[in-house]
């Protein structure tokens, strides 16, 4: 089985992922975090800061990421999270800065499903509802390109030049999406979100790998079964099929076996372990 780190991939995506320990993915090109674990390292550098639930192995770290932020002199970082969450944490953030005689300096910014980030000209984030125990939203990242229009696909490189000369608009922009993670969710987030499957890395949750926790056990915590996945895995469409957030009673090397004899050939090539 592929090994997420093994890979080379563009942009480049790290943190850690394990079922109620501790989630955070940094994608440092755009200075970014999505969940933060309970303070995980390479998350304090980053501006902005995208939570997708209030459990405590996403979100705890909040606070402590503020603190270690200001404690290094960082500028103002952005706080988006489920409305449902700024409220409590601006509360929670309150007590420590009483607690600490230290005013800190951040944003909360409630979101819901169909908003738009815009970070910077050529990048956005895209809100989308999961389907978790509790109010989850995940997020897709996506990169503004540059093609030629079909029309002028098939010309040769000089006719094009030339076009390009007289002023005629020879190629269009659209957004392509290279990222998304689903946070804690049911198998439903695909049925809500179907787009996710054309997404080039997408990361998913997938907490039970066996018999030793049932579909219907997983599905009472709000979590995916790597039985439930199975059958949707011809269908994605991107480059990567990241799984994340395995429960603790799942050993690596186990996983991996698993999914070395559950998955075809081809499935192989798409599915890869966090």
């Amino acid at each position: 089985m592929k090994i997420w780190s093994e890979i080379k991939h563009t942009p480049e995506i790290f943190g850690i992922s394990l079922a109620g320990v501790g989630t955070s993915l940094v994608l440092p090109e755009i200075k970014a975090s999505v969940d933060v674990a309970s303070g995980y390292s390479k998350a304090i550098d980053q501006s902005n800061y995208f939570i997708t639930h209030a459990h405590m192995d996403h979100a705890a770290g909040i606070p402590y990421v503020i603190s270690q932020k200001a404690l290094n002199n960082h500028k103002r970082s952005t706080w988006w999270m489920p409305i449902c969450m700024v409220q409590p944490m601006k509360n929670i953030m309150n007590e420590w800065s009483s607690l600490e005689s230290h005013e800190y300096d951040f944003e909360f910014v409630g979101v819901k499903t169909g908003d738009v980030i815009e970070l910077g000209k050529n990048w956005k984030m895209d809100v989308f509802d999961s389907v978790h125990r509790i109010p989850t939203c995940g997020y897709r990242l996506s990169k503004l390109r540059k093609n030629l229009k079909r029309e002028y696909k098939n010309l040769p490189e000089g006719e094009i030049r030339k076009l390009t000369h007289e002023g005629v608009i020879v190629s269009e922009n659209f957004w392509q999406s290279q990222f998304a993670y689903t946070g804690d969710t049911q198998i439903e987030v695909f049925d809500k979100n179907p787009e996710l499957l054309d997404v080039k890395y997408l990361f998913v949750e997938v907490t039970y790998f066996d018999s030793g926790k049932s579909v219907e056990e997983a599905r009472k915590w709000g979590h995916i079964h790597f039985d439930e996945i199975l059958p949707l895995i011809d269908q994605f469409k991107g480059d990567y099929l990241v799984f994340v957030h395995p429960s603790r009673r799942h050993k690596p090397a186990e996983i991996q076996r698993i999914c070395e004899d559950k998955l075809s050939v081809s499935q192989k090539q798409k599915v890869v372990l966090f």
